[in-house]
């Protein structure tokens, strides 16, 4: 149940950041192919929200970060190890791209069929592909550390001792025995004190 639970977030993780990955490739897309011209020409392409993609991004890093601290976590109860996300999962960055243009314009008010002959969109994805392939190898390299992370607490949580090692138990284990009837010294206070 435990590794189930790890590999969704696992995959979450890998969803979050291909996900930023393929909005930076839209934004850097259209830069390159529209330059930074006004306004209008952003909201007639649906493109309005691109000034505000910071926001976005910064919102996926605290998705990320939320993600690889229970990931660590998870890794620190124990359980077998996890699965590293798949390639495929970079895959749905392009397809995804694709079908959000595709919205856009039609929420733009134009033909979605001249979507894919648009600049913007051929630039945006060829940009997709390589964008979601680093988001990928970051999601991968993360969940390494933090179930790296969350073993080495793991271990430390089991080396500590049960029970606080106070004086008094600690004398009581060096204090001499008494041997077959003879009294065992004793000074200081009694045992389990």
């Amino acid at each position: 149940m435990r590794v189930r639970c790890t590999n969704r977030l696992i995959w979450l993780l890998a969803l979050t950041l291909v996900s930023a990955g393929s909005l930076t490739a839209h934004g850097l897309g259209f830069r390159l192919v529209a330059g930074d011209r006004d306004a209008k020409l952003l909201a007639a392409t649906g493109h309005a929200y691109l000034p505000s993609l910071t926001d976005v991004l910064l919102a996926a890093a605290a998705c990320a970060l939320v993600l690889l601290c229970a990931i660590g976590a998870s890794a620190a109860r124990g359980g077998r190890r996890a699965l590293a996300p798949p390639t495929i999962a970079a895959l749905a960055a392009p397809v995804a791209f694709a079908v959000q243009e595709h919205v856009e314009r039609v929420a733009a008010g134009q033909d979605a069929w001249l979507t894919a002959l648009a600049p913007t969109f051929l630039v945006g994805l060829a940009l997709q592909l390589p964008f979601a392939l680093v988001g990928l190898w970051l999601a991968r390299r993360l969940t390494a550390v933090a179930i790296a992370l969350g073993q080495v607490l793991r271990h430390c949580a089991h080396a500590l001792p049960a029970r606080p090692c106070t004086i008094a138990s600690t004398a009581c284990k060096l204090a001499p025995r008494a041997t077959h009837g003879a009294p065992a010294m004793r000074r200081g206070p009694p045992c389990g004190i």
